[in-house]
């Protein structure tokens, strides 16, 4: 689900698939769309694996609404290499999960 929903948010904020984009490239387009810093994470091959977002605490008993930049960018067990990072094509199945995603969405 995380793919799926990654493949959906990127394009818009002007990331495309199997393009090098640098780690400063990508996080400047995110901040750019969204204000705030999101943590990035890579798998082995450098393709954009996470984009996570950070919320601020929220009392307690109620939900976190509110993000905030994240205080560490780049994930450390999955890092992306600052100079080549790229977003992996779509699944061939890529029309089912994001079906399964809007699916599961509408029933909350």
């Amino acid at each position: 689900m995380t793919r799926a929903l990654v493949l959906a948010l990127l394009p818009d904020v002007g990331i495309d698939v199997g393009k090098p984009y640098t780690l400063e490239e990508v996080q400047k387009k995110l901040k750019g769309r969204y204000g705030v810093d999101p943590q990035i994470a890579c798998n082995k091959k450098n393709q954009l694996w996470e984009i996570r977002f950070c919320y601020k605490r929220a009392q307690e008993g109620k939900e976190p609404v509110d993000i905030e930049d994240c205080p560490k960018l780049s994930d450390a067990k999955y890092p992306c290499d600052k100079n080549n990072v790229q977003l992996p094509p779509a699944p061939a199945h890529g029309p089912t999960l994001r079906v399964a995603l809007d699916k599961e969405h509408s029933e909350m």
